[in-house]
């Protein structure tokens, strides 16, 4: 028999683990809750709130890099006044099935523990079955009593999952605490909050949220994310955020958000902290901050509203990372069979320690069996498999591997820091929001326009506030103005379109009441590419090639004209938007310096209806 040495590596001493799970005692309970898998599974694989709801205390997570990618981490924490620490291996889960997870103790009540949860269709709901299987270190008439009363408390934990849904509780508020100790400070905090939006009912959703919702919900709002959850506007929701945050009842938060677990692993309150790269621990491996990708702002309350100190009970829980349907873990030169039972669709597979990533697509005629070899490379045809079918997966290395199913369409519900100064509510109100370093934008739509006026009727300032005014109304944010000159950003080039047309709608009727046809004209350039921002002066502007595209374009167009990029006119509600309108459109030919000509078209607007 073979010992397992737990301050070591236990990724290298598989034969040692083989032997404590043979030695296994084993305890479970299960209930049976008239609710689909689907509906349960977010609920109860959140094992970060099932340990704290049922009294575990909170752990001291530390991570060892490990040499072919990703950690091992290693967990400190307390349990009947005794520290336990011990190694976890990672997750291993599919939604909405089982999830599982083994760890190996240095110290305390046990040598060994794997706790699981399985979900199994029955009838019309699901038999949650939760199950324990340990190695005491101490005598189990000992710890058997313990183990059996946190499987008690685990059911009741789901019981009360159960009876807040079938009291109309959405999603995490099932977590939520009671809401009559805290009737008068939700009923102040609502009132202040309706006159910053009347007629809304964010107000009222969000004071909940923030006042009852768990600490680590509370504590990192995320606009997008609430928007869902009470079936609210995002941009409404998020313009309602950024008002109480001017109103000093929430604060922003910029988090670095690692494009591997998409967790928050870093974090600035201004954008002038925010670097160009930061560091994960869990996945050992450091990473580059995009402004559209990875670089999310989110809000937290004022002190004073709620004071919060979050703790984290489950560092491993596959709730951290929504992104991922599964996670399977490949021993070295392991060969093993699962069942796949996914949603038909499009999913990648990625491992921490292979490079890149494999398409598995997922179809009612895909195959019933198929081999999957984890090798030096990722295979390059994609692996088409019927749900349901069994994936056999051969380690051909000598050392422990992690393989993750990712979500293809997974929805981040991520609000960008492109995307929030990409609206002039933000520009206007938190207008020193500014990056010192240079971050890389990938998509950005840019509206390059400058009036040509024949008489002076208008100064700059009041032509700028015309175009700001329609701008902030079509999501959009004026970034650049001097003189006659101003720049725009947009995240849609539709909505920047749009406010072209709305433009020349102003010009127009601002001409009749000068009885001039003509007397105010623009013109205007739009393209839509990579660029970055620049601190223009302590102010947030662009600069890169969809940038200089753009400005190319606008001094090329005519007075009333509108040049556009010809890739975004392949756009079909683009082309219906111009129809609509009865825009005059013509396709043309740029010729450039020892390169093939660029087409670009011609837009010049008559009148109908947007």
């Amino acid at each position: 028999m073979k010992f397992v040495n737990a301050s070591l590596n236990i990724l290298d001493q598989r034969e040692a683990l083989d032997d404590l799970r043979a030695q296994v005692k084993i305890q479970e309970k299960s209930l049976v809750l008239n609710f689909s898998r689907e509906t349960l599974w977010p609920l109860v694989s959140n094992t970060d709130m099932l340990n704290q709801k049922i009294g575990l205390q909170s752990t001291l997570n530390r991570f060892s890099p490990l040499e072919q990618g990703g950690s091992l981490m290693q967990v400190e924490t307390k349990a009947a006044g005794l520290t336990q620490a011990y190694q976890e291996l990672p997750f291993e889960w599919q939604e909405p099935q089982f999830l599982a997870v083994e760890r190996i103790y240095e110290q305390g009540l046990f040598k060994y523990l794997r706790f699981s949860i399985g979900l199994e269709a029955h009838a019309e709901g699901t038999r949650l079955t939760c199950r324990i299987e340990y190695v005491p270190s101490a005598p189990d008439l000992l710890i058997a009593p313990a183990v059996k009363d946190n499987l008690s408390k685990m059911v009741k934990f789901w019981e009360r999952i159960g009876a807040a849904l079938e009291n109309g509780a959405r999603g995490v508020e099932v977590f939520f605490e009671a809401e009559a100790p805290k009737q008068k400070s939700l009923s102040a905090l609502v009132s202040r909050w309706q006159k910053l939006a009347p007629e809304s009912s964010l107000p009222s959703s969000l004071a909940r949220y923030l006042l009852l919702a768990p600490e680590r919900y509370a504590g990192r709002i995320r606009p997008f994310e609430l928007a869902a959850l009470y079936d609210q506007n995002p941009l409404e929701t998020l313009q309602f955020c950024l008002k109480a945050t001017w109103a000093g009842d929430l604060h922003l938060r910029w988090d670095l958000r690692c494009p591997g677990c998409k967790g928050p692993k870093e974090n600035s309150l201004h954008l002038a902290g925010v670097t160009d790269h930061a560091y994960c621990p869990s996945c050992a491996a450091g990473y580059q901050i995009g402004f559209d990708q990875n670089l999310e702002l989110s809000f937290f309350p004022d002190s004073a509203l709620r004071a919060l100190e979050e703790d984290h009970f489950c560092a491993g829980s596959p709730a951290n990372t929504p992104h991922l349907a599964g996670q399977l873990n490949i021993w070295p030169l392991q060969e093993r069979e699962i069942q796949i039972n996914l949603l038909p669709g499009d999913y990648a597979l990625h491992s921490l320690s292979l490079p890149g990533e494999s398409l598995l697509r997922v179809s009612e005629q895909g195959e019933t069996h198929c081999h999957l070899q984890l090798g030096e490379v990722w295979p390059e045809e994609p692996l088409e498999l019927s749900v349901g079918a069994t994936l056999r997966i051969t380690n051909n290395k000598p050392y422990f591997r992690n393989l993750q199913i990712e979500k293809t369409e997974w929805d981040a519900q991520v609000c960008s820091a492109a995307l929030v100064n990409s609206l002039q509510a933000f520009r206007e109100l938190f207008a020193a929001e500014t990056p010192v370093e240079s971050l890389p934008v990938s998509r950005l739509s840019i509206l390059e326009c400058e009036f040509v006026p024949n008489q002076a009727h208008f100064t700059p300032e009041e032509l700028q506030e015309v175009l700001r005014q329609i701008i902030r109304e079509r999501d959009g944010a004026l970034v650049f103005a001097q003189e006659l000159r101003t720049r725009s950003v947009f995240q849609d080039p539709l909505d920047a379109l749009r406010a072209i047309w709305a433009l020349q709608q102003r010009t127009n009727e601002l001409n009749q009441a000068l009885h001039e046809n003509s007397g105010l004209q623009f013109k205007a350039g739009l393209a839509e590419g990579v660029c970055e921002t620049w601190n223009h002066d302590g102010r947030l502007d662009y600069a890169g090639e969809a940038v200089e595209w753009a400005d190319f374009l606008r001094d090329l167009a005519q007075a009333g004209e509108v040049l556009m990029d010809a890739s975004l006119f392949q756009d079909a509600d683009l082309q219906w938007f111009l129809y609509r309108v009865r825009a005059q459109v013509g396709e043309s030919q740029i010729p450039l310096e020892g390169q093939d000509p660029i087409t670009v078209y011609s837009l010049r607007f008559q009148g109908g209806q947007a």
